[in-house]
């Protein structure tokens, strides 16, 4: 037998299986590049990642790991914030609680060695106010009983007048603030609906700054409120988006996302799984300056 012939033979059947096998072969769907959110929000206020670590973000793990550790650095950035406030308003308060205790401290002093002079300059009381209480001591003293006793029950009426005139501005101050916090928080719910998101980021986008949408939902509720009317957040930002599409009737509508079909080759092809898909960021980061230099190292490569 010729073993050159043989080989031939061989060599045809093969070429001749794969050409049959790629015929046959379905339509290879191309899988898309992972598109990552680089939007995150923290207090209320959207904010983006660095714009350097967006061909880092290959999957939605990565992507999750990022976003935690900027809530992360930009919340306490707003706690430092707070605090910094905090020691500015007692900055300007100590003086003045310094000074009142000072004088109080004086008046009692002055009570317990008998010196009213000194008492009535600590709590500012002149002479002519201290006559027309010693009068109105007097007066009191040389009332009949029923009368005393009449002057005290006003007295305590006053007092618990004052007290619940006292706790009902309290009352109406923790129904403000929490009326407010109440609409803080509709806001963020409605700003982060999908229908909603994508108007946020193109009005943001079009004005130059983060928060943009939520100033003009704020001045929108406002606007309505001096016109006597209290509405929700909801209706206010319907209201703005109203206004918007009133001018551009695509304004915010969330397009659609296409897919790539490849037509196959007539080749047969060995998929390659070797790559070199493993994400940079399943390295240990602790830090947005681990994180930076992550991203300086990959986009060396």
């Amino acid at each position: 037998m010729d073993l050159e012939n043989v080989e031939v033979e061989n060599t045809e059947v093969v070429k001749s299986a794969e050409g049959t096998a790629d015929a046959g072969a379905p339509p290879v769907l191309e899988t898309p590049a992972y598109t990552p959110n680089t939007k995150f929000k923290v207090m209320g206020q959207e904010k983006a990642f660095d714009d350097f670590l967006t061909p880092v973000i290959k999957d939605a793990e990565t992507e999750k790991k990022i976003r935690e550790l900027y809530e992360k650095s930009h919340g306490l950035e707003s706690v430092k914030g707070d605090r910094e406030q905090l020691r500015a308003k007692l900055s300007e308060i100590e003086p003045t609680y310094k000074e009142l205790t000072n004088h109080l401290g004086r008046a009692q002093k002055a009570i317990e060695i008998g010196d009213y002079d000194t008492l009535g300059e600590s709590l500012g009381i002149n002479e002519q106010t201290v006559l027309k209480w010693a009068h109105h001591l007097m007066m009191r003293n040389e009332m009949p009983e029923d009368q005393k006793r009449l002057h005290s029950q006003n007295r305590e009426s006053q007092r618990r007048l004052e007290q619940l005139e006292a706790e009902r501005e309290q009352w109406t101050q923790q129904q403000s603030s929490y009326a407010v916090e109440r609409k803080e928080m509709e806001l963020a719910g409605t700003m982060s609906r999908p229908d909603v998101a994508q108007a946020v980021q193109q009005y943001d986008s079009g004005m130059g700054y983060a928060g943009a949408f939520r100033d003009a939902v704020i001045n929108y509720g406002k606007a309505m409120s001096v016109s006597g009317q209290d509405i929700s957040a909801e209706a206010a930002v319907d209201g703005v988006l109203k206004q918007m599409r009133a001018i551009n009737p695509s304004f915010g509508v969330i397009g659609q996302v296409n897919r790539n079909i490849v037509t196959p080759s007539n080749k047969a092809t060995i998929p390659n799984i070797q790559g070199t898909g493993t994400s940079p960021i399943k390295q240990k980061v602790k830090s947005l300056d681990d994180l930076r230099k992550l991203a300086r190292s990959y986009q060396e490569e």
